[in-house]
């Protein structure tokens, strides 16, 4: 997969490929788990001909990125880093780990958690619009903000 499945402006399309993927991985691992079939997604973060190109390195110094250049991304990021943790869960040491998500970037390896239910409301009756008009904002919605907002044009 990849993290840019969780959101990455300008690359809806890449995304839903990558969170296709974790959904397959999932499917995967419900139906042959029982037959001794394991089957994670890794989100690899690594420098690759892809990241680190003179197009991504001319991206970026149009966008003005901060941070880290492509350069020391490349050091911190190699991409035999990923390969020990991917042939790790072919072990049987990993026979437990089946159906979920790893971030393997360089020296560091994350589990992402499953998605679950926050919160959930029951209607004593079929939802309409109003109803959940005057119960969205005090229930389920409260607190709830755009993590994305629109941003005023640059002039």
């Amino acid at each position: 997969s990849s993290e840019s499945g969780l959101g990455n402006m300008g690359q809806a399309n890449y995304s839903a490929a990558k969170e296709g993927i974790v959904g397959l991985t999932r499917t995967t691992a419900r139906d042959l788990g029982r037959y001794g079939v394991r089957c994670n997604a890794i989100r690899p973060r690594a420098a690759t001909r892809m990241t680190i190109s003179d197009e991504m390195k001319a991206a970026a110094q149009r966008g003005g990125a901060a941070g880290m250049s492509l350069e020391a991304f490349a050091k911190q990021f190699p991409p035999e880093a990923i390969g020990p943790f991917v042939t790790w869960l072919c072990t049987d040491e990993a026979a437990n780990i089946n159906g979920r998500t790893f971030l393997v970037a360089g020296r560091q390896i994350s589990l992402y958690t499953e998605p679950v239910w926050e919160s959930t409301i029951f209607g004593e009756s079929e939802w309409t619009v109003d109803k959940l008009s005057a119960i969205m904002p005090r229930s389920l919605g409260a607190g709830l903000r755009n993590q994305w907002p629109a941003q005023a044009p640059k002039e």
